[in-house]
């Protein structure tokens, strides 16, 4: 249990479980009813949908999220990050440390740099704490970078203002090989991934006046279009190998 001066809520996202994680939040929910609000999806939404209906559903000034095989480590952890961002208004969100992931060096902060270079999983999903109130603008305004899930998030969050990263671990980084973020994608779906970001942060590029974001958003665009480049000159390869063995 975290240990706080302040009031939170628990709000879990179920996306119509068959494995009995339903009838275990249910019991937890009729234990701690002030605390707890469950989102039990009718049928099976995804995990996209899944998240953006658990994404947009707190009230709160801030948002802390945690996926179901993750879990914290420290009881001050909370308390921790929103005293640093009550405290430093400068900053959009805060992550840290986790074990069993990645590690930051220092404690310049995390960049749009360094996500695009490293990719989303420099700050641990369990380890984010935002601002709600970006949120609410990138609902509002640019909802389609929602589609990139937290990878889109923390770009989005990287250019509304710093994020800190404390370096002391505070959860633990499950890896489960079976799951979305470590389950072996086939070239095709990659490619897919590919051009589903391109395209959304196109739309971002066209939306934005600002220069500075105009200046990272090129850099993330020739990131991926590279990736893309690369994959068609693999494939041309083969082929005309290919076409000289036959």
């Amino acid at each position: 249990m975290q240990k706080v001066d302040f009031d939170y809520e628990l709000i879990i996202a179920d996306d119509y479980s068959t494995d009995g994680t339903r009838e275990i939040i249910l019991d937890y929910k009729e234990n701690y009813p002030g605390l707890i609000k469950l989102i039990l999806q009718k049928r099976n939404v995804g995990p996209g949908k899944n998240w953006l209906d658990l994404i947009e559903a707190p009230k709160s000034k801030y948002i802390a999220y945690f996926e179901g095989d993750d879990y914290w480590t420290d009881p001050y952890k909370l308390q921790k990050q929103v005293d640093f961002l009550e405290a430093n208004e400068e900053y959009s969100a805060s992550g840290h440390a986790a074990y069993n992931s990645y590690k930051v060096k220092n404690n310049s902060g995390i960049t749009t740099d360094k996500i695009i270079t490293i990719g989303g999983g420099i700050i641990p999903t369990a380890s984010i704490i935002f601002r709600k109130k970006y949120l609410e603008i990138l609902i509002k305004k640019y909802n389609y970078l929602m589609k990139m899930g937290d990878y889109g998030l923390l770009i989005f969050l990287s250019l509304m203002g710093k994020i800190y990263y404390f370096r002391n671990e505070m959860s633990y980084y499950r890896i489960n090989p079976s799951s979305l973020t470590h389950s072996k994608r086939t070239l095709s779906q990659e490619v897919m991934v590919k051009h589903n970001i391109i395209a959304n942060l196109l739309r971002f590029n066209y939306h934005s006046s600002n220069l500075f974001i105009k200046h990272i958003l090129k850099k993330i665009l020739l990131l991926n279009a590279l990736f893309l480049y690369r994959i068609t000159i693999h494939r041309l390869n083969l082929y005309f190998e290919k076409q000289k063995n036959s």
